[in-house]
């Protein structure tokens, strides 16, 4: 959205989580059909966009960007280096 100003938003949304605990888990505590019911009823991305309000192209726009962002942050964290093992314990207080 070049040429405007930067809005700050808070939105508070609630969600649910669509997947286990861990990959794997059978989801034993929960009904088979309820995750696939939520993604369709409680799709938080869905349920952000209603709520803000923003025309379709300026979504498109902040979900590239966000993509873009997300995507070079994972690229700058798998180049990284690993961490002394003697650092391990550091900044850890009782």
């Amino acid at each position: 959205m070049p040429g405007r100003a930067k809005a700050r938003w808070f939105v508070h949304l609630s969600t649910v989580r669509f997947s286990g605990h861990y990959i794997g888990d059978p989801q034993v505590y929960r009904p088979k059909d309820e995750a696939k019911e939520l993604r369709a009823t409680r799709d938080p991305i869905s349920h952000l966009r209603a709520r803000i309000e923003i025309a379709d192209d300026d979504f498109e726009e902040l979900d590239a960007e966000v993509t873009e962002i997300v995507e070079a942050s994972v690229e700058f964290a798998k180049n990284g280096t690993d961490p002394a093992p003697e650092d391990a314990l550091k900044n850890v207080y009782a």
